[in-house]
């Protein structure tokens, strides 16, 4: 193995042992763990590995905190005390964490699925990116910030069809926010700032075309919004900075289509028996597929 595919590995041992020195740790030699990393804490007989703690630094750092390796550390060897403890009572063996156990293991190899067909679908090409940014100037030569007074309540919401039938004759947000506090229904209401991207795509063309004072309704499947343009600022993206974010979004795209795709040809593919009703004691029809 060569020295660059080592560096990392090195690098994370050398943070777990400086985390360990700040804790007041006794740092013998490390331990291998069977060819599979090395042994950074040694909790009762359990082994936590530099893998270990490598993987919740980097969990951290995607989820943009910025956390010390003792802190890491620390938090590794007092879920390994509590694991150790459930371990003695034998609550591995209960029916309950039984089951959580199953469906977090099955999830973890569905997301690893998911993940290789996304790592095999190709990125766009420079031709599907600047058509992509020419299709949508709204979004980039044309992108703006936005002041907004915005409004959103549930479709499922009881007063749906009266707030519809009030915007439809021209109330505007205010007198139906008064109406909803009436009847004691819940919604929604804030003044944000967003930029183009950060506005549903649907949304956006209408947002994009209206003035300062305007309100454009936009509903999705879920929520119903009323947006009141309270200021807009030019702020364009040329191509070359837009495409970080345009192969982002046609990749994600790509990844969704591709896995809608596969699905459907498993479940096609698939025996499929449906034998009981969620919360029923009642077989369902078999659906063989």
């Amino acid at each position: 193995m060569g020295a660059a595919n080592r560096q990392p590995w090195a690098t994370s041992a050398l943070c777990a042992m400086v985390a360990l020195m700040a804790l007041g740790c006794d740092i013998g030699p490390m331990r291998s763990t069977g060819g599979s990393g090395q042994t950074a804490v040694i909790v009762d007989d359990r082994e936590i590995s530099v893998h270990q703690v490598d993987r919740a630094l980097q969990t951290q750092q995607v989820q943009g905190r910025k956390t010390e390796p003792s802190d890491v550390i620390r938090r590794l060897v007092d879920r390994q005390l509590a694991v150790n403890e459930a371990l003695k009572v034998k609550l591995d063996r209960d029916p309950r964490v039984m089951l959580q156990l199953e469906e977090i293991r099955l999830d973890v190899l569905a997301n690893a699925y998911a993940s290789k067909v996304a790592a095999d679908i190709p990125n766009p090409t420079p031709d599907e990116i600047r058509a992509f940014y020419e299709r949508h100037p709204e979004l980039f030569a044309q992108r703006k910030f936005f002041a907004l007074s915005e409004l959103y309540i549930s479709v499922e919401s009881p007063g749906i069809e009266e707030v519809r039938t009030r915007l439809f004759e021209g109330q505007g947000p205010v007198e139906v926010a008064a109406w909803l506090d009436q009847q004691g229904l819940a919604y929604h209401q804030d003044t944000v700032v967003r930029t183009s991207e950060q506005i549903p795509l649907e949304a956006l063309p209408g947002i994009h075309k209206a003035k300062v004072g305007d309100r454009v309704i936009f509903e999705s499947p879920r929520t119903l919004y009323v947006y009141t343009i309270l200021m807009s600022v030019d702020s364009p993206y040329n191509l070359e900075r837009a495409e970080s974010l345009i192969i982002d979004y046609l990749n994600k795209q790509k990844v969704k289509k591709e896995m809608a795709w596969r699905m459907q040809s498993l479940r096609q593919a698939a025996s499929i028996q449906y034998l009981q009703e969620p919360g029923t004691q009642t077989p369902a029809p078999t659906d063989q597929q």
